[in-house]
């Protein structure tokens, strides 16, 4: 679902730059390579809410632009299902992302919306309104359903909860600059880019400009203010800067030089040659055990990308090799870890032993802190107890039909285990509770 989430979220940033004004035909051609960045790349493959999350703010959008180009009832109902299935994917904060591009139509427009301004801000409250009322219709029915504590985890502590003093991700409001590079990864290593779009802003005339700067500027500073932060959270704002740099495309000096790939051809001739001299740099830096049976031949990968791409000069070709750039390290790091990393991290035995074993009615315990991945893997579909490991001996009398499940730093630690799998740099095991000996 992710990738295919993906591709609507790409197509649904070419809708919309058509319909900004005044992009031109090529809006599109030249918007999508600036989507390649490093974190949209990878997360688009990641089981998580938030490439679901940024098409329905695409959506959202797209009917904010209708709206103002005189179809109000068109562009409300699409703004409505953008936000209802937004509260759906991942809750308010979906409002985050497309309430203040309503809000700042006045500024970010070339001329009022054929109704004028009060009618604008009546059917965007509507659609905020109506769009609630979608999202609200499953929250409360399944807040009723599963009770109290239920209810308090989905319309308290996910959402508001998370604005204030955040259960979970706890950073500062700074966090996500520095990180900054690496999400927009190659882009930010791109001189010419930076020089147009300064430019660009400098200046913000153009509709599309304001538009996205009304998208990813708020968006921004609400999200460094909210406490809970992760680098995925920025995902929706990404498409904003992807329309940023396509109206910077042809302010872009087409006799780029050649020196300007040379900062992003460095990091890959860089991780090439820490790919060839893994083993010593594996006693310098601390790196999981698993890493050092990568082998050495893909660094020789990294660095024939790195020479290629130094090789690339035009601004228009120097976009082309460095939109494939994340994605080309992307398919290299799944060939390159694909045998040793899914061995150390591959849990489906584990979780389709315990499928077994509760499908015969034994109790299973779970020795730390569980986050659900066995019932993920085995669709399981009892809970667990969650112990400490003190509290092992109370519960293997109690239950003597019972396993154990416990992940130990070292494989000798898994002795008498009845199954035990390599995990990440130690070895999880199941025992079971007749003859249980779980190390503290």
């Amino acid at each position: 679902l992710p990738p295919f989430f993906g591709l609507i979220s790409a197509l649904l940033l070419a809708r919309l730059a058509r319909r900004l004004s005044p992009m031109p035909a090529d809006a599109v051609d030249r918007a999508l390579p600036f989507l390649s960045g490093a974190l949209w790349v990878t997360y688009s493959t990641v089981v998580l809410f938030d490439t679901l999350l940024t098409a329905c703010v695409l959506l959202a959008l797209g009917g904010v632009v209708e709206a103002w180009r005189g179809r109000p009832r068109r562009g409300w109902l699409a703004y409505a299902a953008g936000v209802g299935l937004g509260l759906l994917a991942k809750g308010p904060v979906v409002l985050v992302h497309v309430l203040p591009v309503a809000l700042l139509a006045p500024w970010w427009a070339t001329d009022s919306p054929p109704a004028g301004w009060r009618r604008w801000y009546l059917g965007s409250m509507a659609a905020v309104v109506l769009g609630a009322g979608l999202g609200l219709a499953w929250a409360l029915a399944a807040a009723a359903r599963e009770g109290p504590a239920y209810r308090t985890a989905i319309l308290w502590e996910q959402t508001a909860g998370r604005m204030g003093h955040a259960f979970a991700h706890q950073r500062p409001w700074w966090w996500y600059v520095p990180l900054l590079p690496v999400i927009l990864f190659p882009w930010t290593l791109w001189p010419p880019l930076w020089r147009s779009l300064a430019r660009v802003v400098r200046a913000p005339v153009e509709v599309s400009t304001r538009f996205a700067l009304a998208w990813v500027v708020p968006g921004w500073i609400i999200l460094s203010l909210i406490s809970g932060k992760q680098v995925h959270y920025l995902m929706p704002l990404l498409p904003g800067f992807a329309i940023l740099a396509a109206v910077a495309y042809p302010r872009i000096d087409p006799t780029a030089h050649r020196w300007d790939t040379a900062a992003t051809a460095g990091c890959l001739i860089l991780a090439g040659l820490l790919l060839l001299f893994s083993p010593g740099i594996h006693r310098i830096l601390t790196l999981p055990g698993w890493a050092t049976a990568i082998s050495f031949q893909w660094g020789l990968v990294f660095l024939l990308g790195g020479l290629l791409l130094g090789l690339a000069k035009g601004g228009r070709e120097q976009v082309v090799a460095l939109s494939l750039v994340s994605p080309a390290l992307l398919i290299l790091a799944h060939l390159a870890g694909r045998g040793v990393a899914a061995r150390a991290y591959d849990l489906r035995p584990v979780a389709h032993f315990l499928e077994a074993a509760e499908t015969a009615g034994r109790p299973i315990a779970y020795v730390g802190r569980y986050s659900g991945q066995f019932h993920f893997l085995g669709r399981l579909e009892r809970p667990f107890d969650q112990i400490t490991p003190p509290q092992v001996a109370r519960w293997t009398a109690d239950h003597p039909s019972g396993l154990v499940v416990r992940d130990q730093r070292s494989p000798a630690a898994a002795a008498g285990a009845i199954l035990s799998r390599p995990y990440r740099d130690g070895v999880i095991g199941i025992w079971e509770a007749s003859g249980t000996r779980i190390d503290r």
